[in-house]
């Protein structure tokens, strides 16, 4: 035995995350090429993602090994930016992100 570990998972599944309806929702058109890791976010993922047409937006997750109390402030995030009156265009809440592999 070696002792290595089989690597994990990637953290989004590009494919999961091509196939989810509110993509259609999101700025930008054609499928996510690329998903880059961004540094910083002391408790959260951040991620620059790249549209077929080159649009590029923040996507922001709990950590991989996070527990299900991680989706509570997304999801009181996302119902304060559904209240705002002229909320900017690039925001987009989804509480229970079925991209995600972990």
């Amino acid at each position: 035995m070696s002792g290595s570990k089989a690597p994990e998972e990637p953290v989004v599944d590009l494919a999961r995350l091509n196939a989810w309806p509110g993509l259609a929702d999101v700025p930008g058109d054609g499928p996510v090429e690329s998903l880059e890791p961004l540094k910083g976010g002391a408790q959260n993922l951040l991620f620059t993602m790249r549209r077929a047409d080159g649009t590029e937006l923040v996507l922001r997750r709990p950590g991989r090994h996070a527990g299900e109390e991680a989706a509570k402030p997304f999801e009181r995030e996302s119902a304060c930016c559904a209240r705002w009156p002229a909320r900017p265009s690039r925001i987009r809440g989804c509480t229970r992100a079925p991209w995600t592999s972990a």
